[in-house]
């Protein structure tokens, strides 16, 4: 049986130095493994690519989870982006011989690498070049940052005998992509507007990730409002399901970003969030009875009844839906309400009259938004 360790049982015996290609995850510190984490604290040598290695996003990232890591030494290992091949394998050279000179000396390397080694990483040119010259490279594996935004989305990549292909993104053109299953478009910056063109052809939506756990994290939510430049730590999941999928595979639809809509909707989810303790499925729950009421039908009939408009009953009610409406962050339908209560009170019909219709379309508009959110 094979025993997954890179180079052989000899290799191990004469070279003491092993470069480690860590994966550290996607952006948030808490999803780098244990692994990962030991592999920084145990080691002196730490590589990241590029000429200044405390500004990489890799670095970042793992400070945040290894404050130890401000105390290593850091190998910077140049890796401009280029599309020249013979710039990119003279760059891999020298970043390869910097590293190995650490290794003959019987020290271990640790490279640092975003999301996970074994995925369109540069650490795979530098592994190449180190185990051909008779060194020991041991990738560790991160959690990739397709498998943290679909996480995230709470969107299945495969379910059932869906396929799942991932693409670099810069080399789209000319694809054909599948009637079915899942596709990944990966780093696709300077090609989104191609991309989408492609999607669009096949019958497909997406959604895009931009900058996927991190603080900067942005979701678009289908071709429409994806748009046509991008960060480079961007990606395009497109989702399209077998009509003859089992029934139970298809009831997992593609989430959407709800607290994202409800505040482009002019519901501020914070202060509904906060009304709610910070128990986000209470907050939803809330959200789902406001939306389903029916005070707003008791309401008009209320209202159109003649000479009711200042009655207790009309005053008890729009107090309610305004206590309501602030409870889940609607605070224009909430100050209107109230506008409805102090007229009621005071049984000003003509006031009562000019905000009352106002007041019905803002809660058939916040109603409607919720059910189509949630």
């Amino acid at each position: 049986m094979r025993q997954l360790v890179c180079g052989s049982v000899e290799m191990r015996k004469n070279m003491s130095g092993i470069l480690y290609g860590v994966g550290v995850g996607p952006g948030d510190p808490e999803l780098m493994t244990l692994k990962a984490v030991k592999l920084i604290k145990e080691n002196t040598i730490i590589a990241l690519p590029g000429k200044e290695p405390e500004k990489t996003m890799a670095y970042q990232i793992a400070a945040a989870a290894v404050p130890e890591l401000s105390q290593k030494e850091l190998l910077a290992i140049d890796m401009p982006m280029t599309p020249d091949k013979r710039e990119q394998a003279k760059c891999h050279q020298i970043g390869a011989e910097r590293i190995e000179a650490y290794l003959k000396a019987g020290k271990n390397v640790v490279w640092l690498a975003l999301g996970d080694v074994s995925i369109y990483s540069t650490f795979t040119y530098i592994q190449r070049i180190v185990e051909k010259d008779g060194y020991l490279c041991e990738p560790v594996s991160g959690v990739a940052s397709f498998c943290a935004a679909a996480a995230g989305l709470k969107l299945p990549l495969g379910i059932w005998d869906e396929p799942i292909h991932i693409f670099p993104g810069v080399h789209f053109e000319g694809m054909e992509l599948p009637e079915t299953g899942t596709v990944v478009f990966m780093k696709p910056a300077g090609k989104i507007a191609g991309i989408k063109k492609l999607l669009r052809e096949s019958g497909r939506e997406a959604v895009m990730a931009e900058n996927c756990t991190m603080e900067q994290e942005r979701i678009y939510e289908g071709i429409d409002e994806i748009p046509d430049s991008t960060g480079y730590y961007s990606l395009i999941i497109s989702k399209k399901e077998s009509a003859d999928a089992p029934e139970a595979t298809r009831a997992c639809p593609t989430p959407d970003n709800w607290m994202e809509k409800l505040e482009k909707s002019g519901i501020s989810v914070s202060d509904g969030l906060r009304y709610s303790d910070g128990d986000e499925e209470f907050y939803r729950s809330l959200l789902k009875l406001f939306a389903e009421s029916k005070k707003l039908e008791d309401l008009k009939e209320i209202f159109l009844k003649s000479n009711s408009a200042g009655s207790n009953t009309f005053v008890t009610q729009a107090h309610k839906i305004k206590s309501e409406a602030r409870g889940i962050g609607a605070d224009r339908l909430g100050e209107l309400f109230y506008e409805l209560e102090l007229a009621a009170k005071e049984n000003d019909a003509p006031k009562i009259e000019e905000i009352f219709p106002a007041a019905m379309d803002e809660w058939q508009k916040i109603a409607d938004i919720i059910r189509s959110v949630l």
